[in-house]
């Protein structure tokens, strides 16, 4: 379990492709490369990753056919910058909210619209995702907790507007997306059960 609390942006080392429903990743995680162990899970954009090898400056990771297929990572290439998060601890401070790792769908950047004080991103998302936005709530996009601050599901235009601060465009990758990006999704963890029980 992630909070959507960014502890640092990494570089990706390398990438290779292991099979077509396979890709390994080199991530140079920074300080957590020598605070990792195998077998921890750390969020990579966004993604909940296992490490399976700790190197002196990075760390290694595998994804599979259903995280090729519901997120970004097939885009991603040796220099990415990505958004590292540790996974939390019981007894740490959840600053932002609860969040799994587990990629819902990839959205893409269509309006950025920026200010003296922080900017409005406008990220295009599918249909059939419309009930799990409500003004107000929580989204993950590459692994930030966001608060939704508008949305537009009507006349074929589906979409979700978060405000970014001025530290948050600093410190994760969210301050250099540029419209026609794609970026990892994570619905509200509350809002899928409540979607999933009205189902039947």
């Amino acid at each position: 379990m992630f909070t959507g609390i960014v502890q640092s942006v990494g570089t990706v080392v390398q990438v290779h492709k292991l099979s077509d429903n396979s890709v390994q990743l080199q991530v140079d995680c920074n300080d957590l490369n020598s605070n990792s162990k195998i077998g921890d899970s750390i969020a990579i954009a966004g993604i909940c990753l296992t490490v399976e090898k700790v190197n002196q400056d990075s760390l290694t990771f595998t994804a599979i056919s259903e995280t090729l297929d519901k997120t970004k990572i097939s885009k991603i290439i040796k220099g990415s910058s990505v958004n590292i998060e540790q996974s939390a601890k019981l007894q740490d401070l959840v600053g932002g909210h609860q969040v799994s790792g587990h990629i819902d769908t990839t959205g893409k950047v269509v309006k950025i619209a920026k200010s003296d004080n922080w900017s409005v991103l406008r990220v295009a998302i599918d249909e059939k995702f419309a009930n799990l936005v409500v003004s107000k709530g929580s989204i993950s996009i590459d692994g930030v907790s966001l608060t939704i601050s508008n949305i537009m599901n009507k006349d074929g235009e589906n979409w979700v507007e978060v405000s970014l601060i001025p530290i948050t465009m600093a410190h994760t990758t969210l301050g250099s997306l540029v419209e026609g990006n794609l970026v990892n999704i994570e619905f509200d963890l509350v809002a899928k059960y409540v979607a999933q029980n009205t189902k039947k």
